[in-house]
């Protein structure tokens, strides 16, 4: 199940495309409380653990920091839901806005993994939010839940700034 408040078009695209390519980090504290309200009017905060989409080291290393892992702290911090840190990106894709669906999802087969397995078993048998920015064909998603749920957590919920 995905959620996403805004649609991924004007302002909040603009925004968005900044927050990732143009160093404006703090850009999470808007995307966290518009997230944050939006969950909260709707009743889906009911979440054991958080998770975000993991970059790969050599995106991280560019840009300086990963923007849903941002959100998904904050998010953590003011709804009192543990933050995870499972999962990582194994394989270097190519950006995925300049892919087909079908490009999106072979580009994302088997992308990513869990890390430190010994050390987030407790995740196992939880239901987990998983937070990235934008949701497009929703490959993204699919492929870190299909990743998590290999990993026994029992259901994923996704958020996404815009869809």
């Amino acid at each position: 199940m995905s959620k996403s408040p805004f649609l991924y078009e004007g302002i909040i695209k603009d925004s968005i495309y900044s927050f990732k390519y143009y160093n404006k980090p703090y850009f999470y504290k808007l995307f966290g409380n518009c997230l944050l309200s939006y969950m909260n009017d709707i009743g889906y905060t009911d979440f054991d653990y958080i998770v975000s989409v993991p970059l790969h080291k050599s995106k991280m290393r560019t840009r300086g920091y990963n923007q849903s892992e941002l959100i998904a702290k904050y998010l953590s911090d003011k709804l009192f839901i543990p933050y995870a840190d499972v999962l990582k990106r194994t394989k270097k894709t190519v950006k995925q806005s300049q892919q087909s669906k079908d490009e999106r999802r072979k580009n994302l087969r088997d992308a990513f993994g869990v890390k430190s397995p010994h050390k987030y078993k407790n995740i196992k048998n939880s239901n987990v939010l998983l937070v990235d920015d934008v949701y497009t064909t929703g490959s993204t998603a699919d492929e870190c839940s299909k990743t998590l749920l290999n990993y026994g957590v029992s259901k994923v919920y996704v958020i996404t700034v815009a869809r």
